[in-house]
């Protein structure tokens, strides 16, 4: 994690007079080389495409992620037109259970904490810390701009951070 904001520190500092036409373009090639790609997608977005060989979204792993979203109230804005299960989307889902736990808290909810802090820790080991760790690595490996680099150690770090808050087992790295 600190290294994270180390990294996306100096990448503001380099551009606190407003992005170059360079960075930007250097940020476009980075995201386009990461998350869209151009023969392979270098580190997918989507939780689906870690768990199949053919590295399809609108997975099982979708469905699973968009219950888990209904369940809590929640429908992504381009439902069956995007995956469910994009990184952000899964780590929005798990700040908006701790909002709820803390809404919780403040009503004096303890049966309502507890659910929502069950859920968050359900959450986390059967989905992003399955596979957020994986994505992190694949953008530290490949990612050639600061930002990337930092914005990969910031989750990498954040996740198992809040595992270690909410005593979640982080799984074992499995070895190709």
């Amino acid at each position: 994690t600190k290294l994270g904001l180390e990294l996306l520190q100096n990448w503001a500092r380099e551009n606190e007079a407003g992005i170059s036409d360079k960075s930007f373009d250097d940020l476009r090639v980075d995201y386009t080389r990461l998350f869209v790609g151009i023969k392979k997608v270098l580190a997918p977005l989507w939780e689906s495409v870690y768990f199949n060989q053919d590295r399809m979204v609108f997975q099982e792993q979708t469905l699973q992620v968009r219950a888990w979203y209904r369940r809590f109230g929640l429908e992504p804005e381009k439902l069956y037109k995007e995956p469910d299960d994009h990184i952000g989307l899964e780590l929005l889902f798990l700040v908006h259970l701790a909002k709820l736990g803390l809404q919780a808290v403040e009503e004096n909810d303890q049966a309502g904490f507890e659910k929502y802090l069950q859920a968050q820790r359900d959450f986390l080991s059967e989905h992003l810390l399955r596979w957020g760790p994986a994505w992190a690595k694949l953008v530290r490996q490949h990612a050639s701009t600061d930002f990337y680099r930092g914005l990969a150690h910031l989750v990498h770090g954040t996740l198992l951070a809040v595992a270690e808050l909410l005593e979640v087992e982080v799984p074992k790295e499995k070895m190709n």
